[in-house]
């Protein structure tokens, strides 16, 4: 198995495309239903941080089919205050959704809060809003960008 190099400031940037990031985007969306329904946790964070990250791929998936580079997605970072910003300026319509829950989100994606428990601050959130949520999201980015995806997860495929 071979790694990637990790990327130097003098090194281009990746080639990303849009159709990359929403399928990486559906994979995690679908990863956090997986672990939410499939075993007990002792705590939830795991499932936030796979929501969050299709949250995130799915608005630069968004930003990248409406002509942003690869650098000016790269540079929104894991922001998703901005991310909803930018792709509610690229078309998107995010009023029906509570913005108290992107803030939320977005800060404890910010804060690494599901990365690193913080006693003093710890992020609490039921495994149910965060995935509706989600899958909200997702499904208007794919929307978006003319596909039919799903969040439900699908049986493996076995080799005959």
């Amino acid at each position: 198995m071979t790694l990637p190099r990790k990327r130097s400031s003098a090194q281009p940037i990746p080639q990303y495309t849009w159709q990359g990031f929403i399928t990486y985007a559906e994979s995690f969306g679908q990863a956090a239903m997986y672990v939410s329904n499939g075993i007990h946790l002792m705590h939830n964070a795991p499932v936030g941080a796979l929501a969050c990250h299709c949250i995130e791929l799915s608005l630069k998936a968004v930003l990248l089919k409406r002509g942003y580079t690869a650098k000016q997605v790269v540079d929104f970072r894991h922001n998703l205050n901005k991310l909803f910003n930018e792709t509610r300026h690229a078309g998107l319509d995010w009023s029906d959704l509570d913005t108290k829950g992107i803030a939320f989100y977005a800060q404890a994606v910010l804060e690494h809060a599901f990365r690193y428990r913080n006693s003093a601050h710890p992020y609490v959130f039921d495994d149910q809003d965060i995935l509706t949520f989600t899958e909200t999201v997702f499904r208007r980015c794919a929307q978006a960008l003319g596909g039919r995806r799903s969040l439900r997860p699908r049986p493996k495929r076995v080799a005959p």
